[in-house]
């Protein structure tokens, strides 16, 4: 509380002017985050474009968040993975859980609209896409940015896996 004081300039028993407790201070800071990272999604969609076209640019917009604010979204997966929610009061739990759900309805959606092909039995949407955000999620388990592979390169390469999981191997569509 005192290095969170200390950032905006107050000291800390003034935080509680703000927020009833660290619980309700961490819960805001999540809602932050996620509010971040749902904005950046949403502004990467094209609801107009194909069903592969918004797929390539979730898929894209994902991962470049990921790498581009790898600290928050570091610390804000690791928050969630912990099970503070559980400790949240109900409205802040069900206010984040919400959140959490915005981008997974949207490309669960996406996947949906997308046609499978005839040879291949029909992926299970939902599953599908929990599938593709955590692959997503997951880029700053490894990626450096001294590394090897570039954010581009690896969104191509994403995209491609994605479209071959929902299209197989050969990435196209059957009439």
């Amino acid at each position: 509380m005192k290095d969170i004081a200390n950032e905006v300039g107050i000291k800390a028993p003034a935080v509680y002017n703000h927020y009833k407790s660290k619980e309700e201070l961490l819960a805001e800071a999540v809602a932050e985050a996620l509010g971040a990272f749902n904005d950046a999604i949403a502004a990467a969609d094209s609801p107009n474009a194909t069903p592969l076209d918004r797929l390539q640019s979730i898929v894209t917009a994902h991962i470049m968040y990921q790498i581009n604010h790898s600290r928050i979204a570091q610390a804000n997966d690791r928050l969630l993975e912990s099970g503070i929610l559980s400790k949240l009061d109900p409205s802040v739990r069900h206010r984040v859980k919400g959140m959490m759900r915005e981008h997974l309805d949207r490309l669960t959606s996406i996947i949906e609209a997308i046609p499978s092909p005839a040879t291949s039995s029909t992926p299970e949407a939902r599953l599908t896409a929990l599938a593709v955000i955590t692959m997503c999620d997951n880029v700053l388990n490894w990626y450096r940015p001294s590394g090897t592979y570039t954010p581009e390169k690896i969104c191509k390469h994403f995209y491609r896996l994605v479209k071959s999981m929902l299209l197989g191997p050969t990435g196209a569509l059957e009439s």
